[in-house]
Formats: C-alpha cells, sequence, structure tokens
C-alpha cells in the first residue's frame, strides 16, 4: 500500500507536490538544483505508484516559472526513465509544463528520449495548463 502522502509534499523546500485533486497533482519547482531534480523524480514515482495500486488515470501540472533556469536535465531524464520503467503498465496520463521559454526545445528534447507515450503540453501560465488538464 502507497503512503498518503508524497515524499516532498507541500512546503518542500526544492520541489514541492500538491494533490490538487484525488488524480491531479501539481509539481512545484523552487529551486534549479540536483535536490529539486531528486524531490521531483521521488514524487512521480509516488505518483506513478499511487495511480498504479488506485487504477485511475492522473493528471499532473509542472510548474517551473518562478525558477531561473531548468533542473539538471541528465539526473531529470536520469530519474523519470527509471520511474516509467519501474511502472510499464499504468493508467493513461497527461502532464503540462509550465517554465521559462528558452528551456523549452531543451525539455522537448529531453522529453524524445522517455519511452513515454502520453500527452506532454507546454504553457506559458498555470491557469492554461489546468484549464487543459481538466478538459
Amino acid at each position: 500500500m502507497i503512503s498518503t502522502k508524497p515524499p516532498y509534499g507541500s512546503g518542500a523546500p526544492n520541489c514541492s507536490l500538491d494533490v490538487i485533486e484525488d488524480n491531479l497533482y501539481v509539481f512545484t519547482f523552487h529551486a534549479s538544483s540536483r535536490a529539486a531534480a531528486d524531490a521531483f523524480v521521488a514524487n512521480l514515482n509516488w505518483v506513478y505508484a499511487r495511480a498504479v495500486e488506485k487504477q485511475t488515470p492522473f493528471y499532473c501540472l509542472a510548474d517551473g516559472s518562478h525558477v531561473g533556469a531548468a533542473p539538471p536535465i541528465t539526473t531529470l531524464m536520469r530519474g523519470v526513465r527509471n520511474v516509467v520503467a519501474k511502472h510499464p503498465v499504468r493508467p493513461y496520463n497527461r502532464m503540462a509544463i509550465v517554465m521559462n521559454s528558452s528551456y523549452v526545445m531543451l525539455v522537448q528534447s529531453f522529453l524524445k528520449l522517455v519511452p513515454a507515450h502520453n500527452p506532454v503540453r507546454f504553457f506559458h501560465t498555470k491557469e492554461a495548463a489546468m484549464e487543459w488538464l481538466r478538459s
């Protein structure tokens, strides 16, 4: 049974996770550090495990709009690939990403290397991202 609380929940210093609705999750980057990338990966693993246990679709928003740079991309890539490999059979999901536009191309390149086939879209505002996730 999965813990009811994410490893790095509300108020975590580097990357926090808030459960907005039962299957809607908001990751917020507070730093562009390896610790932020590690916290994101730990939280993502918790979300995937929870979705697999409950067999429900899930929707994620990754908000990096208030950090100056993307977290270390190699750390994120390695961690996300491990999470996806650990949960090969999982419910449908989609992710919205809000971030500084100068890093979008870098993150899009990274996402092409991750063996996941669910929709990912980039947004300029958190509100637009939430609207898409809820639609």
